[in-house]
This record gives C-alpha cells, structure tokens and sequence, in this order.
C-alpha cells in the first residue's frame, strides 16, 4: 500500500472495531490514502517531495490522522448506500455530506489555502 499509512496504523489511530487485515478495511484504507496523495488527482498532492530516485509523500501527523479517519467513515458507510444508519436503542440517524473534521485536518475545502486554476494544475497560496 504505502510506507506512510497502513490498515493496522490506521486502525490503531481510530481504535476502529474493523478487523486490520479485513477486506473491507484494507480496502477503505487504500481508497483514503489514493484520494489524498494520488499524485493526479489527490487532495494534497502537494505533499510530494522531489527526491531521486522516488519522491516521498511527506504525511505529518494530521494528515495520517485525517485520512484514519476517511478510512474509517468510508468503512462505516459502505452498509448504508442511503446515509443513514440504525440504532435499536436510539433509533436511525443520518451520515453528513461533509466531514468538517476531516477537511480541517487535511486542509482541503474550505479549510485549505486558495487555489488557483481549478482544472489542470494545483497551485497553494501559503500566507
């Protein structure tokens, strides 16, 4: 998968009630880190450094935690293609479109610096 983020990391990190080598976390898992870090299409591909022979993705803290906690709403939601979820003693509930909490740890939306060029190339402005 990758070096800086793995299904038995990421478990940890969310104390998810997943098992670390089930299909369906491990899954959940290799969809959050693509989303983040793909080099192409990624939320923070920013990330990537330039070394040679191989650029390393320089997760930090947050962003480990913040793509934990994609994995494990994605593993959540995967039973409810209709957002909602069941709770005998509460009864049902519905999942957020958005996840604030993740967006402020990952810095993207409207937690991220601006961005110009919305097609083709992705550029930050750091103040």
């Amino acid at each position: 998968m990758t070096d800086w983020l793995d299904a038995a990391t990421a478990k940890a990190l969310v104390e998810s009630s997943a098992g670390a080598e089930a299909p369906a976390w491990v899954g959940a898992v290799a969809a959050a880190v693509d989303v983040v870090s793909n080099t192409a299409t990624g939320w923070r591909r920013d990330l990537w450094g330039t070394e040679t022979p191989t650029p390393i993705y320089a997760a930090t803290p947050a962003i480990r935690l913040g793509t934990a906690m994609l994995a494990n709403r994605l593993y959540a939601r995967r039973l409810s293609a209709l957002g909602s979820s069941q709770n005998v003693e509460f009864g049902g509930s519905e999942f957020l479109r958005q996840d604030p909490d993740i967006a402020k740890l990952l810095g993207v939306g409207s937690e991220g610096g601006f961005v110009f060029g919305a097609g083709a190339t992705f550029v930050t402005v750091t103040t």
